[in-house]
C-alpha cells in the first residue's frame, strides 16, 4: 500500500549461508564496523545469518566529549517443512531476533557550564514471517513482530527565575505560592518503555476468471503500540521552564502509565488482473479496497471512534515492450500520533495574589491551579486523495519516465486553539504594612471575581495541503568510449497548506489581553484568511564511470536546486480580522462591510503570525562524488566526499537573501572484506 504507480516495496532481509564479511567505514567524526555472517543447515532450505553493526560518532571531536555509539545486531533463521505435489517447500519459517542500543551523552563542558544531556535507548525485536503453500497457487502468510524498548534519559540546564510567584501544587485548587529567585538547575528524567505488537493474515491466490490471470490478496491487520514507566519527572520546584506568566503555569510531570495505547485495525483486499489483448498490447489492472479502524479501547475488540475507507485503482497498458502508459488514483489514511490523540494536560496558574517586598519572610502569594484536558476526542485519521498519470519510454538498457501527480490531503492533524475563560478571585489584605517581619493576612471571602481569558491548544483534524507536481526520471544510455551513463531526476512541486483554526494574534497579545482587568476585547481572524504557498525545482544528475577490467566505479552526483519559494498568501492589514473575542470567551463577528467604523477603531491590528516577505532560496547547487575499487579476495575499498565544493555565507543579489541550503563538506572511507578471504591472506 505504498505509492500508487509503484505499490507496495517488501524488503526481505537475507537468511542463508553467506560468507562472513567485515567492513569498516571512517570519517573525520564517525567510526563504524559492521559484520554478517551466515550458514546452511542440514543441506535443505534451513539457514541462519547473524548480523552486527557499531558505531561512534563524536560530534566536536577536539571541543567537547559528546559522543554517539550504536549497537545492533539480527539473528535470522529459516525452517522449511515438508514438500507440495510441485516440489516447493510447504511450510517457511522466518524467525528474526533483533537486539539494539543507542547511547548519546553530551557531558557538561567548560563552555555549557551546568548542561548535560545523556539517554539511553534499548531494545528487542521478535519477529515471524511464515508462508505457507498451498496447491493450485494459494498461499497463507502470518507476519507479525513483538517490539520491546527501554528509554532513559536525564537532561540538566541552568535556568534563571525572576520574582514571580509560583506553586509547586500538582493538583487543582488554591495554594499559597511561592518565590524563587535566580540560578538553578533543572533536572529532567525520562523514562518509558515502549512496546510495539503488529500481526498481519494475508491469503494469495491466482485464479484465471473471465480470461484474466488474476492475485487475488485478503488481509487482515492489528497493530497496538503502548508505553510505561514513570515518564516525564522532574522536581516541581525547579522545572525547566522559567514562562511563568500568571495565567498560563508550568507544565507538571507526567507518568506515561496515564497515556492510552494506540490501537488499530484494517481490512482488505487486493486483485491484479493481467490480459494480453492482440499480439503485444499487455493490460494490467490492479484495484483493491481497505477499511482502517481506530479503536477507542485498549484492545482490537472495542469500539472505534474512526473508520476510512480507501479505495484504489491502478492500471498500466503496454502497447509494445518498449512502451508504457500508466495512472493511478486512490485513497490513503494516517494515523494520528499517541501525542496527538492524548495530549498532555494543560495547567493554568492565576495569580489571586502577589504580595513581594525586600524581606521574604514578608512576602506573599497565593496561585489558584487549574487543569483542562485538551484530547480531542473526535480525532481521525488524515485522508490523503491521489492520483497520477505517467508515461515511460524503454530503450535498451536505458529508459525515461515522466509522471504527474496531484495530492489532496484533507483532516490534517493541526492545533485549533479553542477559547474559554477562569474566575478570579481578588481579596482584601489586612495588616500589611512593611517591616512588620511577617506577611499580611488576606479577608475570606473574595472581594470581588473577574475572569480570566484562556486558549485550550487541542488537536484537531482541520489542516488541508494540496500538493501537485511533476517527476522526471531518465537513465540515458551509456558513452561506449568515456564508459559513463547519466542518471538524471527531476521534480518540480507546488504545495499549499491551509487551515480552519480560527488566529487569536501573538501568545504575547492574548496574554496581555488576560492580563489586564481593563481591556475588554481582542480581535481574532478566521483561519482560512492565510495559505502559505511553497514551489521547489530541484534536479540531481548522477554521472556514473564503470571500469570492470580494473574494478573501479567513480559516481559524481550534482544536486541542483533551481528554485526554491515559499510566501503567506492573504489578507493582513488592519481590516482583515473577522470578529472579537471577549473576556468570557464569546467569539462576536464584525460583518466585513463595518470593520472600519471607529467603534472598532481598538480591533485595527495587523495580524502577525504570516510572513509578509518572500522566502526564496536562490539557485544554488551541490557536488558530491564516491570512488570505489575492488581488490583481490573480493576486498572493496570506497572513497566519498560530501559537498566537495563548499561555499559558505549568504547567496543571492536581490532583495530577498538567504543562507546556503547543504552543509559543510564531509568526506571518508569504508573498507569491506570478507573474512575468510582476510584470514586466509594473513596466515
Amino acid at each position: 500500500w505504498g505509492d500508487l504507480t509503484q505499490g507496495a516495496i517488501i524488503v526481505e532481509t537475507r537468511a542463508g549461508a553467506v560468507d562472513p564479511e567485515l567492513s569498516l567505514q571512517f570519517d573525520e567524526r564517525t567510526g563504524e564496523a559492521a559484520m554478517v555472517a551466515g550458514r546452511s543447515f542440514g543441506g535443505g532450505g534451513d539457514a541462519g545469518t547473524l548480523t552486527f553493526d557499531y558505531s561512534r560518532t563524536r560530534s566536536s571531536p577536539g571541543l567537547t566529549d559528546d559522543e554517539i555509539v550504536r549497537f545492533a545486531g539480527q539473528l535470522a533463521h529459516r525452517a522449511t517443512l515438508g514438500r507440495t505435489t510441485a516440489g516447493a517447500d510447504k511450510l517457511v519459517l522466518d524467525t528474526r531476533v533483533d537486539t539494539y542500543q543507542l547511547l548519546d551523552d553530551r557531558p557538561e563542558n567548560p563552555y555549557t557550564w551546568g548542561r548535560s544531556e545523556r539517554s539511553r535507548d534499548r531494545g528487542f525485536r521478535l519477529s515471524e514471517r511464515a508462508q505457507l503453500n498451498l496447491t493450485a497457487g494459494a498461499r497463507l502468510f502470518f507476519t507479525g513482530g513483538l517490539t520491546a524498548g527501554q528509554q532513559r534519559g536525564a537532561i540538566k540546564k541552568p535556568l534563571t527565575r525572576g520574582p514571580t510567584p509560583f506553586t509547586d501544587r500538582l493538583t487543582e485548587g488554591r495554594s499559597e505560592g511561592v518565590f524563587f529567585i535566580g540560578p538553578y538547575i533543572a533536572d529532567v528524567a525520562i523514562d518509558g518503555n515502549p512496546y510495539l505488537a503488529f500481526g498481519r493474515f494475508e491469503s494469495d491466490i491466482e485464479p484465471s476468471w473471465l480470461g484474466f490471470s488474476h492475485r487475488l490478496k485478503t488481509g487482515l491487520e492489528f497493530r497496538r503500540e503502548w508505553n510505561t514507566g514513570s515518564g516525564y519527572q522532574y522536581d516541581i520546584l525547579y522545572p525547566p521552564q522559567v514562562s511563568f506568566n500568571g495565567i498560563r503555569g508550568f507544565d507538571r510531570p507526567r507518568s506515561f502509565d496515564d497515556v492510552p495505547p494506540l490501537v488499530t485495525s484494517a481490512l482488505y483486499v487486493d486483485d491484479r488482473l493481467t490480459r494480453t489483448l492482440g499480439s503485444s498490447l499487455l493490460l494490467t489492472v490492479q484495484a483493491g479496497l481497505r477499511l482502517d479502524l481506530l479503536h477507542d479501547g485498549n484492545h482490537w475488540f472495542s469500539s472505534f471512534r474512526d473508520a476510512v475507507l480507501q479505495p484504489r485503482i491502478n492500471v498500466e497498458l503496454s502497447p509494445w515492450r518498449w512502451l508504457r502508459f500508466r495512472g493511478g488514483w486512490g485513497h490513503v489514511a494516517k494515523t494520528p500520533s499517541m501525542g496527538q490523540l492524548f495530549a498532555a494536560p494543560q495547567w493554568y496558574d492565576v495569580v489571586n495574589v502577589n504580595w513581594y517586598t525586600d524581606e521574604p519572610e514578608e512576602r506573599l502569594a497565593v496561585i489558584t491551579s487549574s487543569m483542562e484536558n485538551p484530547t480531542n476526542p473526535d480525532l481521525g485519521f488524515a485522508i490523503g486523495k491521489k492520483a497520477e498519470v505517467g508515461v515511460e519510454v524503454g530503450f535498451g538498457r536505458s529508459a525515461v519516465s515522466l509522471v504527474l501527480f496531484h495530492d489532496r490531503i484533507t483532516n490534517g492533524v493541526a492545533i485549533r486553539s479553542i477559547p474559554s475563560f477562569l474566575l478570579r478571585d481578588h481579596y482584601t489584605l489586612v495588616d500589611s504594612t512593611r517591616g512588620t517581619g511577617r506577611p499580611p493576612e488576606i479577608v475570606e471571602p473574595a472581594s470581588y471575581s473577574d475572569t480570566v481569558p484562556i486558549l485550550i491548544n487541542q488537536p484537531d483534524n482541520i489542516m488541508t495541503v494540496t500538493s501537485r507536481g511533476l517527476e522526471l526520471t531518465a537513465l540515458l544510455p551509456e558513452i561506449p568510449y568515456l564508459k559513463t551513463r547519466v542518471h538524471v531526476t527531476g521534480q518540480w512541486i507546488e504545495t499549499k497548506e491551509t487551515t480552519a483554526a480560527r488566529y487569536f494574534g501573538s501568545q504575547w497579545r492574548f496574554y496581555d489581553f488576560a492580563l489586564l482587568e481593563a481591556k475588554k476585547r481582542v480581535p481574532y481572524w478566521d483561519g482560512e484568511g492565510i495559505t502559505a504557498l511553497g514551489r521547489r525545482t530541484l534536479f540531481t544528475y548522477r554521472l556514473i564511470h564503470h571500469q570492470p577490467e580494473l574494478g573501479l566505479v567513480l559516481t559524481g552526483i550534482v544536486q541542483h536546486n533551481i528554485s526554491d519559494f515559499m510566501e503567506d498568501v492573504g489578507a493582513v492589514d488592519t481590516l482583515a480580522f473577522a470578529g472579537y473575542v471577549t473576556r468570557d470567551a464569546r467569539l462576536v463577528a464584525v460583518p466585513e462591510n463595518e470593520r472600519g467604523l471607529d467603534e472598532y477603531g481598538d480591533l485595527h491590528i495587523a495580524r502577525t503570525e504570516a510572513m509578509a516577505n518572500v522566502r526564496e532560496t536562490p539557485a544554488d547547487w551541490m557536488l558530491s562524488v564516491q570512488a570505489s575499487k575492488t581488490f583481490p579476495l573480493d576486498g572493496r575499498l570506497s572513497f566519498w566526499a560530501y559537498n566537495l565544493l563548499y561555499r559558505r555565507g549568504i547567496v543571492g543579489d536581490t532583495d530577498v537573501r538567504s543562507s546556503r541550503l547543504y552543509g559543510s563538506m564531509r568526506f571518508g572511507l569504508e573498507f569491506a572484506m570478507p573474512v575468510r578471504g582476510l584470514l586466509g591472506w594473513l596466515y
